[in-house]
């Protein structure tokens, strides 16, 4: 994906999937995607991502404002495991502003096995065999409670805008919820990017 069509968001490029629009839809998937955005896509189900029998690991993502038109997962649809039946990963990712008709606006697990740490999520939906592990995270969940879960707002810098940073009284934050560390995507937003030049620039002339 190019940067325009993701406003800016830095966008993992995956090899062996078809993709329409934003959505990626693949089979037997084996992927690593850090750092990722995935935004403004529409599909049937799993609005952002549709993977069968694949394994994958998502970090430091981002699905902002997807949309599932007729079924589960507004945003991200896994079914089935693998053939190693390892367990998929998501760590560190922020789901915003997702919809759809049916369940699971952030996360549709159906058939296989998923662990989700640290992430902030909207709506969770465990389908038949689905097998998830939740700890750590801001959001509805289903499954396995492994700790630290809890719901609230995250206090985001900029919704409207995408800008999902954190404000400096947000939960998510490694500071104000030091068993857990951080919570989603993105740190916070209290240093401005003018402030953070400037700054550098000072201790240039040192």
């Amino acid at each position: 994906h190019d940067a325009d069509r993701t406003g800016g968001i830095p966008h993992a490029e995956v090899a062996g999937v078809s993709e329409h629009g934003d959505h990626v839809l693949g089979h037997g998937l084996g992927v690593a995607a850090g750092g990722a955005g995935h935004r403004d896509a529409q599909a049937l189900e799993g609005g952002a991502i549709y993977a069968t029998g694949s394994l994958l690991s998502l970090r430091e993502c981002l699905f902002y404002a997807n949309y599932a038109q007729g079924g589960d997962g507004g945003s991200v649809y896994l079914y089935g495991d693998d053939q190693t039946g390892r367990a998929q990963v998501v760590e560190n990712c922020t789901w915003a502003g997702n919809a759809g008709c049916c369940g699971g606006i952030s996360l549709v697990i159906s058939d296989c096995r998923v662990e989700v740490t640290n992430s902030i999520l909207e709506e969770v939906t465990c389908l038949a065999g689905g097998d998830g592990y939740f700890a750590c995270n801001n959001g509805t969940f289903c499954g396995t409670d492994g700790g630290g879960n809890f719901f609230a707002d995250p206090r985001y810098c900029g919704f409207e805008n995408a800008d999902c940073r954190l404000e400096p009284e947000s939960p998510c934050l490694p500071e104000n919820n030091p068993d857990c560390g951080l919570i989603g995507a993105f740190g916070g937003c209290g240093l401005t990017a003018t402030a953070e030049t400037s700054f550098s620039a000072l201790k240039s002339l040192y």
